[in-house]
């Protein structure tokens, strides 16, 4: 099968084998619409330790204009995570946890 000219070597499943045969160095998810798992399924297919990953921008934030398809980058956690990350402000929460012990 082709995609505009390109030969499709395979299925997603078939990255680890892909990268082996082919020596590839760099990986560029282009599913930006699809759920945390299945990004989080593909990084880990691509992601030998001598692949860097990295994304195409999301759906929703191309559709908002923030960004361009040109602009691809390194993988988020928030990515893996199929939510925004949540950030923690320590110093609020501080006098509620110091000297406890926390199940995390």
């Amino acid at each position: 099968m082709e995609i505009h000219g390109v030969k499709v070597l395979g299925n997603r499943y078939d990255i680890p084998k892909i990268i082996d045969k082919y020596w590839i160095d760099e990986a560029i998810s282009a599913l930006p619409s699809v759920g945390g798992k299945e990004i989080k399924e593909n990084y880990n297919l691509s992601n030998t330790g001598k692949v860097k990953v990295k994304i195409v921008p999301g759906m929703f934030e191309i559709i908002k204009g923030d960004v361009s398809l040109s602009q691809i980058r390194d993988v988020k956690v928030e990515d893996l995570l199929g939510r925004e990350q949540v950030y923690i402000n320590n110093e609020k929460i501080a006098s509620h946890i110091e000297n406890r012990t926390l199940l995390v």
